[in-house]
């Protein structure tokens, strides 16, 4: 990667105001590097798309970077100049969602025919960093995964980085000159960033579950979609571990190929080697039986949150982490903020926050960790070729009210809502639907946006703050 970026005589970086472009920026401005960045927002929009996109930044460092890249602003093509001369880069940094936008439609045109000019952040991170690699990926769970993994190794004697590609991590690519072989780096990553070449595998890969999700990004291809996530645990070998899913028929599949040694997960069978549940207790199995802590330790809600527990002990355990410290982590991890996140109580009405909810299975999930007959379900967005199939179904037999945003989900939602004779209100905006919902719920309700779709990118501009609005919005409504 470095002797890519210091032949590079053209380098462009796509997408400057979110998490991933502007860490590059500043470590390219650092090394000297010569580059053009890019940015689809008005100039006078910059600086509030940046402190939006960077939410997961203190302030005050919010603050800093933003000086730093307003710096670059000659060097900077904004909404009239987006992509100018971008066709004649030798080198170009692509963000993980880069190719959800219109706007990038030139962009993609030049990768189907020139991939070897693009680059990700994430092949920074796998180049670069010197010590072992704990990575994660999954259509569900990953981003709860990855945070529980890294708090463990945090509170272990290692000294542990945490990245991803979920908004939320901070990038810490301007950490590079401290880490050290006797490092652990702790990595989310997505099925985008896994179609670039990461140049090494994982020492420690886990793979939460594989569930039929980005499909038009492969030509409505499930096996490519599949053979994607794969791909980051191909190349590795013996000596290095995956952590596989035996609930999820895919990533259970996987463990037939591999070169490397695998332990499985699983929240429904007990193993002969793994990590399971019996008696109510965490078991894991090797050479030994141990029983790990009860179930009710748990704080994350319902099976989902209890399998993304296993896959992160498992992880951790092979990368030597003791007992007691694995033991107290778990009991005291709170989840991650947008996921199943209770954000305010009126009335004895529950307003859960699970933004990060972006596919059919993940919104089936979060509505199984209620009681029947009191959730109360705001849902829409960009479905992305998924099957919503499965959720109508569940949404009848779990007595689920409905709100749709209006939207691609919404259109699809509704006709087979209307199949079933399923009541359901389609309105305009996440006011409405709030005033709506909060109408309807009774004490010990459940109001849950849970958007089963791409979110963020469908609604932004639309909703201040992505899902945060939804708290902003319940103070004001409700």
């Amino acid at each position: 990667m470095l002797d890519r970026i210091k032949n590079a005589r053209n380098i462009h970086i796509i997408g400057i105001s979110g998490t991933e472009g502007s860490a590059i920026a500043l470590f390219l401005q650092k090394q000297k590097i010569p580059f053009t960045a890019h940015d689809f927002s008005e100039e006078k929009r910059f600086k509030r798309n940046f402190l939006s996109n960077h939410f997961g930044i203190p302030a005050k460092k919010r603050q800093e970077m933003l000086i730093k890249i307003e710096k670059l602003n000659n060097h900077i093509c904004f909404k009239e100049n987006y992509l100018k001369g971008v066709e004649k880069a030798d080198l170009i940094f692509v963000s993980q969602n880069w190719e959800a936008y219109k706007k990038n439609r030139k962009l993609q045109k030049l990768f189907t025919k020139y991939p070897h000019k693009f680059a990700t952040i994430t092949q920074f991170y796998f180049q670069f960093f010197p010590g072992k690699i704990i990575a994660i990926t999954g259509t569900n769970g990953k981003s709860t995964t990855a945070k529980l993994i890294a708090e463990i190794m945090q509170k272990s004697n290692r000294q542990s980085w945490f990245t991803g590609n979920d908004r939320r991590n901070i990038q810490i690519l301007d950490s590079i000159n401290k880490w050290k072989k006797d490092d652990w780096l702790v990595v989310e990553v997505s099925n985008r960033q896994l179609k670039f070449d990461l140049g090494r595998a994982p020492d420690i890969a886990v793979i939460t579950n594989v569930t039929k999700n980005h499909l038009s990004e492969y030509g409505g291809s499930f096996m490519k979609y599949k053979n994607c996530k794969y791909s980051l645990i191909n190349n590795q070998d013996k000596s290095q571990v995956a952590v596989l899913n035996y609930d999820n028929s895919t990533t259970k599949s996987f463990a037939k190929k591999l070169k490397s040694t695998h332990l499985f997960f699983s929240t429904m069978q007990k193993l002969s080697r793994g990590l399971f549940i019996s008696d109510k207790k965490i078991v894991f199995c090797d050479k030994k039986t141990t029983h790990v802590l009860p179930v009710d330790k748990i704080s994350l809600l319902g099976d989902h949150g209890l399998s993304n527990t296993l896959a992160a002990v498992t992880a951790t355990r092979m990368a030597g982490v003791t007992w007691p410290i694995i033991r107290k982590a778990i009991a005291s991890f709170r989840g991650i903020e947008q996921r199943l996140e209770l954000v305010a109580k009126k009335r004895g009405v529950n307003f859960i926050n699970d933004t990060a909810a972006t596919t059919p299975e993940s919104t089936i999930a979060a509505i199984k960790s209620f009681p029947k007959n009191t959730v109360h379900l705001i849902a829409g967005g960009d479905a992305k070729g998924m099957n919503y199939n499965l959720l109508v179904k569940e949404i009848k037999n779990r007595g689920v009210q409905t709100v749709l945003l209006k939207s691609p989900v919404a259109s699809l939602l509704s006709k087979e809502l209307r199949k079933l004779r399923i009541k359901f209100k389609l309105v305009k905006t996440l006011q409405e639907a709030i005033k709506t919902t909060s109408q309807f719920a009774k004490k010990g309700d459940y109001v849950l946006l849970s958007p089963s779709a791409a979110w963020f990118c469908y609604f932004k501009g639309k909703i201040p703050l992505g899902g945060r609005g939804f708290e902003l919005f319940i103070k004001k409504l409700v």
